[in-house]
């Protein structure tokens, strides 16, 4: 083997092992003003056919009061949690909300069934790993319409 073919083998293993594998970085918030918590508003009727409560009620950064949101022109909202608690139920009654976006090609967000205790109240949360991107002009439903709490949490990212 030549000593300028070794030399410029040498180079490309050096280098390929120097630059390592290429991938993309992972989704996630890069400040906090990103990040977002939405209400279900319990009266709030935004939603497909009438049915269900849009998460339109954002807590402020004090986690005080609450003000509209809507998912701002040229941003998605990265849906990564939800929690939910009803009552009113009867005792060991099963509850099986359900979340979806409010668009043509609507994606359920799949919360677990859970059994009322003894008062008749029930409640759970989901973790989306990889998270669900909602693009702007959509609304995200909660499908109940009364007795219930519903929260979601999530970041703001650009839609690319």
């Amino acid at each position: 083997m030549s000593r300028r073919f070794g030399c410029a083998l040498a180079f490309i293993v050096a280098f390929t092992f120097a630059t390592g594998p290429v991938s993309a970085a992972p989704l996630a918030p890069r400040k906090a003003s990103e990040l977002v918590s939405l209400q279900a508003s319990p009266t709030t009727t935004s939603c497909a056919a009438g049915n269900g409560r849009a998460f339109d009620l954002q807590f402020r950064p004090d986690g005080s009061t609450l003000f509209t949101f809507s998912i701002p022109a040229g941003q998605v909202l990265v849906v990564t949690d939800v929690t939910f608690q009803k009552s009113g139920l009867a005792a060991n009654a099963t509850y099986a909300p359900a979340v979806v976006t409010d668009s043509l090609f609507s994606i359920p967000i799949v919360l677990p069934t859970v059994t009322a205790n003894a008062a008749g109240n029930a409640g759970g949360s989901v973790s989306l790993q990889h998270g669900l991107v909602v693009r702007s002009a959509t609304s995200i439903c909660f499908f109940d319409n009364a007795n219930f709490t519903a929260r979601l949490h999530g970041f703001l990212a650009k839609d690319k």
